[in-house]
C-alpha cells in the first residue's frame, strides 16, 4: 500500500547538537542528498564488516512478522 513503511525496516530518532545538525545539514547539501540518506550512507560504511549471528536473525525475522502482522491489525481496525 502506498505511504506505508516497509516493515523489514525501523526508524531510528537520534539527538544531536545544533551545530552538529547544521555540519551533517550542509555535507547533506554539499551532496545534494537528504540528510537521512547521507546518514544511511555513513551508517552502511561503518557497518559493513559487522556480522549478525542467527539469533540476530531470528529476532529480524521476528520483527518482521509481528511488523507485518501488526498493519494488518490495524486495517482491519479502521472504520468502513
Amino acid at each position: 500500500m502506498p505511504n506505508q513503511h516497509d516493515p523489514a525496516k525501523r526508524s531510528l530518532a537520534v539527538y544531536l547538537s545544533r551545530e552538529r545538525y547544521y555540519q551533517v545539514k550542509r555535507l547533506a547539501e554539499k551532496h545534494s542528498i537528504s540528510m537521512t540518506k547521507l546518514l544511511s550512507i555513513m551508517i552502511e560504511r561503518e557497518v559493513r564488516d559487522i556480522e549478525l549471528t542467527p539469533e540476530d536473525y531470528e529476532t529480524i525475522a521476528n520483527e518482521i512478522r509481528n511488523a507485518k502482522s501488526a498493519k494488518k491489525t490495524d486495517y482491519r481496525k479502521r472504520p468502513l
